[in-house]
């Protein structure tokens, strides 16, 4: 796969991430999501990083673009990028430890979720990424 590609398709999984917050796979409601989380500017750079964080650890750690492309990944560091410069002061070094965290959390979860049969999720992935 192409360099501009991959980048590309890791961009969909960042703008997936915030779409998937409210159960949707827009591209569009993704960059309004995203836009939106900048009114509260540290609110908002801290949801993005997290969120680079996590997919790009995902990545690193072997997981499949495709799977990383749908948000899956990401969702769950958004929420916690964003909710920490509302609690507590902001500190990059936590919010790296805690979107690890979320990632290695949605690891587990997709791992009993595939070995206890309702992989629907991984089917919905393979039949729309990879044509």
């Amino acid at each position: 796969m192409k360099r501009w590609s991959r980048i590309k398709e890791f961009g969909r999984g960042v703008v997936l991430s915030y779409s998937s917050i409210f159960f949707s796979q827009s591209l569009w409601y993704g960059c309004v999501l995203l836009l939106l989380s900048f009114i509260y500017p540290l609110g908002g750079l801290c949801g993005l990083l997290s969120c680079l964080f996590a997919n790009g650890f995902a990545l690193l750690l072997g997981k499949d673009l495709a799977k990383v492309s749908t948000g899956i990944y990401g969702f769950n560091a958004v929420f916690t990028g964003l909710a920490l410069p509302l609690f507590f002061p902001c500190n990059f070094l936590a919010l790296f430890l805690l979107a690890l965290l979320t990632l290695f959390l949605t690891f587990a979860f997709d791992t009993v979720a595939r070995r206890t049969g309702n992989d629907k999720w991984e089917k919905y992935v393979h039949k729309t990424y990879m044509k």
